[in-house]
């Protein structure tokens, strides 16, 4: 049996999406539900964001294993809209994690767009940098999501 790059390049992307999307929803729902209910025009305009979010996720998935300039540019959209969620949930948060999560936000969209000026399209359709999102992915589940979700019990538990 052998294993072809085209192969690789769709599983790789496959869990890359379905480890930052769930990743996404698990977070961003979770928030969702700490509005207060009163909030309405608040509640509606992160369920507008999260929408948003969960359609160009859908046009990601339909993407994935031929990697292009439209992947990238959805890759941008949904970083975009997250960028914009914690502007849609105000104080559910501490004013110091909005900053944090909308600089990582415009840091993230900016590498997208480094690429696209930078590394010709014909190179999108490599392994490595599929394996490369699928490795970011992975260790934003299994370091950085631990050490945030531990350090936001740390805060709420303390007086």
């Amino acid at each position: 049996m052998r294993v072809e790059p085209d192969q690789v390049i769709l599983v790789c992307q496959l869990l890359a999406v379905l480890t930052w999307m769930g990743l996404y929803y698990v977070n961003n729902v979770r928030l969702y539900f700490l509005i207060p209910v009163g909030r309405s025009v608040r509640r509606a305009l992160v369920h507008v964001t999260l929408t948003a979010a969960l359609a160009q996720f859908y046009f990601l998935a339909a993407t994935i294993g031929t990697p292009t300039v439209n992947q990238l540019l959805l890759i941008s959209g949904i970083l975009f809209a997250d960028t914009m969620f914690p502007i849609a949930i105000g104080s559910v948060i501490s004013l110091r994690q909005r900053v944090i999560w909308v600089v990582r936000g415009i840091v993230q969209t900016a590498f997208i767009f480094w690429i696209l000026l930078f590394v010709a399209p014909a190179h999108y359709v490599r392994v490595e940098w599929s394996a490369g999102m699928l490795v970011l992915m992975l260790i934003q589940l299994f370091i950085f999501a631990p050490l945030e979700s531990r350090a936001r019990r740390n805060r709420f538990a303390s007086p």
